[in-house]
């Protein structure tokens, strides 16, 4: 029987899918950002992080979501086995017509100077 390990490993999310049209992804917070993994020593040396999926698909704005933290090999345990990642979304910018700055004329109507 091969000995077992235990390690403390950073988490780091990916990020998968699109988000709605326009939108941008930004700053992404892991909690906890470290988990620790056990297993067949074989299995667990060498692992520096593991990883942490999130779907961006249709999101506009900041938000957080509680995900597993997915296992290097089948044999490794993770514990906690979810954390929640936070990630930071920039809105699609507006592009809004530049619109004169002359007042608009009303059809039959004259503006008078005041003398």
């Amino acid at each position: 029987l091969e000995r077992r390990a235990e390690e403390t490993v950073q988490v780091r999310a990916e990020l998968v899918g699109e988000p709605a049209a326009g939108a941008r992804s930004g700053a992404v917070v892991v909690r906890p950002a470290w988990v620790e993994i056990s297993g067949p020593e074989s299995q667990v040396r060498g692992v520096g992080e593991v990883i942490a999926q999130v779907s961006l698909d249709g999101h506009a704005r900041t938000f957080e979501d509680h995900v597993p933290v997915l296992s290097p090999d089948p044999l490794v345990q993770v514990q906690p086995g979810r954390v929640i990642v936070e990630v930071t979304m920039h809105e699609p910018e507006l592009e809004l017509p530049v619109e004169s700055l002359q007042p608009p004329v009303e059809r039959g109507l004259q503006h008078e100077s005041p003398t």
